[in-house]
C-alpha cells in the first residue's frame, strides 16, 4: 500500500524504483519485487521512455467493481449521521433527475419546529438551495436546457424572494460555483432557510447535493453562518468518503 501510495503521488510521469525503495524504506530487491506483482496485476505499469513507475488501469478496475457493488448513498451515510448530530436540522441529499431534484436520503429535524421535507410537484431548481447546487453544477448543454425550461415556465415563485429573472439566476450560479454552496432563504417555500453543497465523486464530477433545512425562527447571521461551515464540511466529507481528495 505505502508503494501504492507512493506511486500515485508521483502522477503520470511516475516515480524511479530507486525513490520507491528509499521512500518506504526497503531492500531494493523487496520493493522490485512487489513493483513486479504489481504490474503483472496491472495496478502499476512502467513508462517505456523513461522507465518509471505510475498508476495501471487495474486499480480503475478495482474501483469501479467497488463503486458498482455500493450505492453512494451508503457510503456517504456517515457524512450524513455527522451533519444530523453537528445541527439538529433536517438533513437532505439530493440528485438531478430530468428537470427537477430528488431527494434520495433524509433526517428529519430533532427541534420541536422542524423544516420537514415536502413532496413537491413542480420543478424548483431555480429556488432551493440544493437545486441550485446541482444546476450550477450540470454540464454546460444540460444547465442551458434547464434554464430554458425554468425561464419558458415564467421563473415561477413560491417564496417571498424567489428568484425571477434569468439574468438573476445565472448571476447566483456563478456565485455559487465561486463560493462553494448555495443558500435559499424562503425562496422554494415560506418560512423556510435552506444551505447545500455539493458532493463529488472519485473524478471530482458533482452527482449530488447535501444540506439542511430549517424554520426562519431560528434564523441569525450567526445560526447561517454555523449551517454554512456544517454543510460545506459536510459535502467535503462526503465527497472524500466516495474518493475525492479534497485538499
Amino acid at each position: 500500500m505505502d508503494l501504492l501510495c507512493h506511486i500515485a503521488a508521483a502522477g503520470p510521469s511516475g516515480v524511479a524504483l530507486r525513490d520507491l525503495h528509499r521512500a518506504v524504506g526497503l531492500k531494493p530487491t523487496t520493493v522490485h519485487s512487489l513493483v513486479r506483482s504489481l504490474r503483472a496485476g496491472r495496478y502499476v505499469e512502467q513508462a517505456s521512455g523513461t522507465g518509471k513507475y505510475r498508476i495501471g488501469t487495474g486499480l480503475l478496475q478495482l474501483v469501479g467493481t467497488f463503486l458498482q457493488g455500493s450505492s453512494f448513498v451508503a457510503l456517504v451515510e456517515p457524512a450524513l449521521q455527522a451533519l444530523h448530530t453537528e445541527t439538529g436540522e433536517t438533513v437532505m441529499l439530493a440528485v438531478l433527475g430530468e428537470d427537477r431534484h430528488h431527494s434520495v436520503r433524509s433526517l428529519l429535524s430533532t427541534h420541536a419546529v422542524v423544516a420537514a421535507p415536502a413532496r413537491i410537484a413542480e420543478p424548483r431548481l431555480h429556488c432551493t438551495a440544493h437545486g441550485r447546487v446541482l444546476l450550477a453544477h450540470a454540464a454546460p448543454s444540460v444547465r442551458t436546457r434547464l434554464i430554458d425550461a425554468i425561464e419558458a415556465a415564467g421563473f415561477p415563485t413560491f417564496g417571498p424572494t424567489t428568484i425571477t429573472s434569468r439574468t438573476a439566476l445565472e448571476t447566483e450560479l456563478e456565485r455559487v460555483r465561486a463560493r462553494g454552496y448555495a443558500s435559499n432563504y424562503e425562496e422554494g417555500r415560506p418560512g423556510v432557510i435552506g444551505q447545500a453543497a455539493p458532493v463529488r465523486d472519485h473524478s471530482g464530477a458533482v452527482i449530488a447535493a447535501v444540506g439542511v433545512a430549517y424554520p426562519t425562527m431560528r434564523r441569525t447571521a450567526a445560526y447561517d453562518t454555523r449551517m454554512i461551515a456544517a454543510t460545506t464540511h459536510a459535502a467535503e466529507e462526503a465527497s472524500r468518503l466516495l474518493g475525492w481528495p479534497h485538499r
